[in-house]
């Protein structure tokens, strides 16, 4: 690692003062490797994002030996005193406590882990430093016996949930810092009032325009009832004649038939009589006279 007596401050007379603190801060940390342990994704107002805060292990005397020196020598000589610098102190107001590091590392960083640094970067508004993960430090204890690797195992995950639900809960909070202001809170209440009174804008619309279906339609069904009565009427009416003809026709042939199978010859053990026609004669002269006898009247 590098020393901070190893570095000399006297070979800036060809350099601007940012190129000087560039190349300053890069001599003094880059490549350095720490072990480090993710705590919580934060807001950081002055440049509008989020970073994720890594403080360095409190064994790790060198290196923040030389982070003190960096970020002293940033705060006396910087150009942008409202650039804000990714490193923090114990005393920092807000900050984690010990040393920690204002970075952007990749998701699914939790727990402790070797770190190493990969560069510095300046920008306008803040200096930050961009780290690369090595490994986790629980990939050393591959020695050790089962049972404490379970124990560090256990301990690693409840680590981990604990670093997950508090870097939730402070993104969460942050969230809630940075949105739930009046300005947002009097355009959501205007939104939603808007949003409110076109819903019952437009169902009282549809009610509207249902009804009016409604009516039409049943003005049109009212119409083709009145004209197609007449010729169901009809039609009924000649299928009524059709069927009691059909009916009418199949009454009289089952009839006939009956009367026809009933009709039987039975012949008489008494001959039958014989009954002589007479027909009139002639009349004596005295039985076609009249009965009537005229006498005559003596005076």
């Amino acid at each position: 690692m590098t020393k901070i007596t190893e570095i000399s401050f006297n070979n800036t007379d060809t350099d601007s003062k940012i190129e000087y603190l560039k190349t300053f801060s890069k001599r003094m940390l880059k490549t350095q490797l720490f072990i480090g342990s993710y705590e919580e994704k934060r807001y950081v107002e002055a440049v509008d994002s989020y970073r994720d805060v890594v403080r360095i292990d409190s064994d790790e005397t060198q290196f923040i030996g030389n982070l003190e020196v960096v970020t002293r020598k940033l705060k006396q000589e910087f150009y942008n005193e409202t650039a804000w610098i990714g490193i923090t102190d114990p005393n920092t107001i807000g900050a984690p406590a010990g040393y920690s590091l204002w970075t952007v590392l990749p998701i699914g960083v939790f727990g402790k882990y070797w770190f190493k640094v990969k560069s510095v970067a300046f920008t306008e508004q803040e200096v930050r430093l961009k780290l690369d993960v090595v490994r986790p430090l629980r990939s050393e204890q591959s020695t050790a016996d089962s049972s404490g690797i379970s124990a560090s195992q256990d301990f690693d995950l409840k680590t981990s949930l604990l670093d997950a639900s508090s870097s939730v809960h402070s993104s969460f909070t942050s969230w809630i810092k940075t949105n739930l202001t009046l300005t947002n809170i009097r355009s959501t209440v205007i939104f939603l009032s808007l949003l409110l009174t076109t819903i019952i804008a437009g169902a009282i619309n549809l009610v509207k325009y249902l009804m009016e279906y409604s009516l039409k339609v049943m003005n049109q069904t009212s119409k083709i009832i009145e004209v197609c009565t007449p010729i169901l009427i009809t039609c009924i009416e000649l299928v009524r004649s059709i069927l009691f003809g059909i009916l009418s026709m199949i009454v009289t042939l089952l009839r006939g038939k009956q009367l026809s199978q009933q009709v039987i010859y039975v012949p008489s053990p008494n001959p039958p009589r014989q009954y002589m026609l007479q027909y009139p004669t002639k009349r004596s002269a005295r039985q076609r006279g009249s009965s009537v006898t005229i006498q005559p009247i003596d005076d």
